[in-house]
């Protein structure tokens, strides 16, 4: 969908930026003729609603690194980072890089990364009141996370998978 055209172009401007014209309509044609991108990318699926926000925060962080730490590019690559957060929890990796950068001092001042922070806090904070509002909880998300995760089951459909290894228990394809 347009999360997916959105990371193209991202690919696109990123490696424009730093390797050129022909190193970025290589990459670019490379991620878009990827059978997984034709599959992934046309059904609802969150990994590249993911990989946009987090693409989009790296590069309104960049850009906020090339001109003096602009506080409003700061502000954005925050929130697009909270986003990410927000579709799949596996964007703490891009929290925790923005972590190590910040305990460095660079390639910003480290109070504009408070700038940041509270960028990301915004949406975080909505879900929060969402949650609060409708539910009485507002820290639903990780209820949720914390009661339904766990390590793999061999049930499948309410049904085990009889111990032959296999995760399937269609009559066609499984055991």
């Amino acid at each position: 969908g347009l999360a997916t055209i959105g990371v193209a172009v991202l690919i696109h401007v990123g490696v424009n930026r730093y390797f050129g014209a022909r190193a970025a309509f290589f990459s670019t044609l490379l991620f878009v003729t990827m059978p997984l991108v034709a599959v992934w990318g046309t059904i609802a699926y969150p990994d590249f609603i993911e990989a946009f926000f987090m693409l989009a925060s790296i590069a309104a962080f960049d850009s906020a690194r090339r001109r003096d730490g602009h506080l409003g590019l700061l502000m954005l690559s925050g929130l697009c980072a909270g986003l990410a957060m927000l579709t799949r929890e596996t964007a703490i990796a891009l929290i925790l890089c923005y972590g190590v950068l910040f305990l460095w001092g660079r390639p910003i001042d480290r109070w504009r990364f408070f700038v940041m922070g509270a960028g990301a806090a915004l949406p975080i904070l909505a879900e929060w009141a969402y949650y609060f509002i409708v539910i009485g909880n507002p820290m639903h998300r990780i209820d949720v996370l914390l009661t339904t995760a766990g390590p793999p089951k061999s049930e499948v459909a309410g049904q085990f998978a009889k111990g032959w290894g296999f995760i399937s228990t269609n009559v066609v394809i499984g055991p």
